[in-house]
């Protein structure tokens, strides 16, 4: 009954800079020092911090009076300095999705996202069109997308041996995070990373150090829409977190595209949630399931790897292979053309 308060709690910390602040500070605060910085009202910071001692996102010390300071786990995910952080996520969860989520009872009525319902008749078209009509505005969702899959890309790209593959194409890229993980992981191929003009217009933003990606040189951003335009040649086309997001008519267009591109013999990586048979786990996958419903067109889910095999199978594809990750946010599926 009280879940959302704990995800609201989040996204207010979030929102506020709590967690930066304390980093920042290189020393525990009280929540006295911490209203002043914040310009907020003690009391209720009090209270906010203590809550989230008890999201264990904070530790308290027994000091008089008492301070604050953040947990590992916390300086990992949710600073925004951390190369895996998803701090960018919650500006989207706590703005768009906590709202969309306010009317899954209509969602399950009717079995279409709310958008329309949520937002005074606004579609999922038109928030992406705002928020692509300025430079600033396409950061901000490209950073929220990639919180729940840059930390897991090296460990989808090395789920399976690809060297055999000399070049990729990540489809929808976006921030080309997958893509500078596979070129550490594969130094001698050539990658290319197809997405709307917009985003790759902003690529330079998200172009890691040399340090972090020695052979960046060997991924290619190309804008494109990957529905209508042809893909871009490659012995290995990826699709992550893609899938899910499109009812059956989308899916059928696109993996029937990635099938006739395909050379025989060559591959497609998938990276998505695998549920588990019975479609009762993991959580993450569960709840993603259910955002995909109030969030995307009628139809996008998460699936199981059976659901998954069917899919690939319908379309041509031999040699399905799945390994999960590990993580919440992404596990991996290989298959090629005969």
């Amino acid at each position: 009954m009280f879940g959302f308060c704990g995800s609201q709690t989040l996204f207010t910390a979030c929102e506020l800079g709590i967690f930066d602040l304390l980093h920042a500070s290189n020393t525990p605060l009280s929540a006295n020092a911490i209203a002043k910085d914040l310009s907020t009202d003690v009391d209720a910071t009090g209270r906010l911090l203590d809550a989230l001692v008890c999201l264990e996102l904070l530790e308290k010390t027994p000091a008089s009076p008492p301070v604050y300071m953040n947990t590992p786990t916390t300086d990992r995910f949710l600073l925004q300095s951390s190369p895996n952080s998803v701090k960018p996520c919650m500006q989207f969860g706590g703005t768009v999705l906590y709202r969309l989520f306010s009317n899954l009872t209509s969602a399950v009525r009717d079995g279409n996202n709310q958008w329309g319902r949520t937002f005074n008749g606004s579609t999922a078209g038109d928030f992406f069109k705002s928020a692509y009509a300025t430079r600033e505005g396409v950061i901000r969702v490209l950073e929220g997308m990639r919180g729940t899959s840059r930390p897991v890309a090296p460990l989808v790209v090395t789920a399976f041996d690809l060297s055999s593959f000399a070049t990729m194409c990540d489809v929808g890229g976006g921030t080309g995070d997958l893509a500078y993980a596979a070129s550490n992981a594969y130094p001698d191929m050539a990658i290319t990373v197809l997405d709307l003009p917009p985003v790759v217009q902003c690529s330079p933003h998200f172009r890691p150090s040399m340090e972090e990606c020695p052979r960046q040189e060997n991924v290619t951003f190309v804008p494109g829409d990957f529905f209508r335009d042809e893909l871009p040649p490659a012995d290995l086309y990826v699709l992550t977190h893609t899938i899910h997001d499109w009812g059956e008519d989308k899916i059928e267009m696109l993996l029937s595209k990635v099938f006739r591109s395909l050379q025989p013999g060559g591959g497609l990586l998938i990276g998505e949630i695998l549920l588990s048979d019975r479609k009762t786990g993991p959580f993450q996958g569960v709840m993603a399931s259910l955002t995909m419903l109030v969030l995307c067109d009628k139809g996008a889910r998460e699936r199981s790897e059976q659901e998954y095999r069917d899919i690939l199978e319908r379309h041509g594809f031999i040699d399905i292979q799945a390994k999960r990750t590990g993580t919440a946010f992404m596990d991996a599926i290989l298959c090629r053309k005969p």
